[in-house]
């Protein structure tokens, strides 16, 4: 049973830290983006 609750417990955690990955990641890109429009412009 303890396993379990483990196994589901880092299923989660990997599954948040997933999600926080891909929103830095669209964070940066888009920080990126504006940088070379204002650069370019």
């Amino acid at each position: 049973m303890l396993h379990d609750k483990t196994m589901e417990l880092n299923t989660k955690d990997v599954s948040d830290f997933s999600d926080r990955q891909c929103y830095l990641l669209e964070h940066f890109v888009q920080v990126n983006l504006d940088f070379l429009l204002m650069r370019d412009g």
